[in-house]
């Protein structure tokens, strides 16, 4: 049977994106070895930088104002001028910010922690790379799966490996300098091309009418968007303020390991969401609670047995240096936990339009993130951010919670015992295979034992699907 075009569209978008997570979770092995730890952290923190000033900058137009105007708008003229006149929109933007930041700079100099010379490549990367974004959702909406898969690999391909090969050879004390430049390098030369194309088409670059509507839309998402990216990425700022890059470095392994498991619970989240939405419009709410706690189970077997395996998989993806984070991966594994059930009550949130409670709960989880990282860091080093990462995301969690109770229309089907209790436990079942780290051989039974759990269950795993087939 031939895939409609939409459904190849979606499928070559997906597997783009995988492509891109893939390559990204591959070469940590290989950079971690031929970075020193202090330069991979650097390059980390750029990373975190990055995408705090993105959202600022950008205010995320890309799938707010350009979706809104370009599924709004039945004006093919209007759909070509749009992504050239936002890209002009985020070059303003993205101007006054770094303006601001240039002259702040003497006195933000210790808290960034990064020299000029790195700021004026971000500033190129985000001042250039909102035209690929704008770009690629174009092809999204238009279907023209083949550009966006040639363009994408291209600029991936040429990032990775060109970045490897330099690292590579570069000099010890300039690798973190090297691996942004050709990151920024092949993104602002294939945005300048996408610039010159929209813009041969767009007549007038910038819209004061336009920017205003814009601004009304994107404006009030900036503050939730900040928070998460915060709540997300801020321990690495402040273990740099304290223990320095190397420790950002160590802190930034263990959260690339305890990604994989949030990789996939994205993935079924994505896949289930307009089931979701399905079942909120008819009020059939029990068989998400099934859906919840079926992937619960799964997730705390996936995050055990990960944890089990977290000196193993830690050595194999860094040298001996690291090693240190094999203590943080147990808590950031349990983190998808709370991440999963968060997720779920936000989908509800923004099905019935209570997204402000949706940034009520995440400025809550962001603010005692940053103020639990200033207190303990200093005083117990690093390895209690990943505690304190999973005490945000608790908090996150049970405050969303607090919030879809309050939601007339929807028939809250969650025991409170259940939701508070089951993901606690589980949590600390996880964290404290910390314990056991000094017997690696019952660690790896533990996770054989668990696997074959997983196998022996495949049915009542399957069962996910059969509930979206049969509800």
């Amino acid at each position: 049977m031939r895939m409609s075009k939409p459904a190849k569209s979606a499928f070559w978008f997906v597997l783009c994106t995988l492509i891109q997570k893939a390559l990204a979770f591959i070469t940590v092995p290989i950079f971690t070895r031929i970075m020193p730890a202090e330069q991979y952290g650097i390059y980390n923190l750029y990373q975190t930088w990055s995408g705090i000033l993105v959202v600022i900058c950008t205010m995320n137009m890309e799938t707010g104002a350009f979706v809104n105007g370009f599924t709004k708008s039945s004006d093919e003229t209007v759909k070509d001028k749009l992504p050239i006149r936002l890209f002009s929109m985020t070059c303003l933007i993205t101007l006054v910010v770094f303006g601001v930041l240039f002259l702040i700079y003497p006195c933000l100099k210790t808290f960034i922690a990064l020299p000029v010379f790195i700021i004026i490549l971000m500033f190129a990367d985000i001042v250039s790379s909102p035209i690929l974004r704008l770009w690629t959702m174009k092809q999204r909406f238009l279907y023209h799966f083949k550009s966006l898969v040639f363009v994408t690999l291209l600029l991936v391909f040429t990032q990775v490996f060109l970045g490897l090969y330099f690292v590579y050879v570069a000099d010890m004390d300039n690798k973190a300098l090297v691996r942004i430049v050709w990151l920024v390098i092949p993104s602002v030369l294939l945005c300048l091309v996408l610039y010159i194309r929209f813009a041969s088409k767009a007549g007038m670059l910038f819209s004061l009418v336009g920017f205003k509507q814009v601004m009304k839309l994107q404006l009030p998402l900036v503050p939730y968007n900040l928070s998460m990216v915060l709540l997300f990425s801020s321990c690495r700022i402040f273990i740099n303020m304290y223990d320095g890059a190397k420790a950002v470095a160590v802190y930034s392994v263990a959260y690339s390991i305890g990604q994989i498991i949030s990789i996939v619970k994205q993935s079924i989240i994505d896949a289930f969401h307009p089931w979701i939405y399905e079942k909120l419009k008819t009020h059939k709410f029990e068989p998400i609670q099934n859906f919840m706690f079926i992937l619960l189970w799964l997730f705390a077997a996936i995050a055990v047995g990960l944890s089990c395996l977290a000196p193993d998989v830690v050595r194999l993806f860094a040298p001996q240096e690291y090693y240190d984070a094999v203590y943080i991966v147990p808590f950031v594994s349990s983190i998808v936990l709370f991440a999963l059930f968060n997720q779920v009550f936000a989908i509800i949130e923004t099905y019935y339009e209570h997204t402000k409670s949706i940034m009520y709960s995440s400025f809550i989880a962001c603010a005692v993130n940053m103020f639990l990282n200033v207190v303990f860091i200093p005083i117990c080093g690093y390895l209690v951010s990943g505690v304190i990462s999973l005490l945000s995301y608790i908090i996150l969690c049970y405050v969303n919670y607090y919030y879809i109770c309050k939601i007339d229309e929807f028939k809250n089907p969650f025991n409170k015992i259940t939701i508070f209790v089951v993901p606690l436990i589980l949590s600390v079942s996880v964290s404290s295979v910390t314990l056991l780290y000094q017997w690696p051989n019952i660690l790896r039974a533990i996770a054989i034992i668990l696997v074959l759990v997983i196998f022996i269950n495949y049915n009542k795993i399957k069962s996910l699907w059969t509930l979206k087939k049969n509800h």
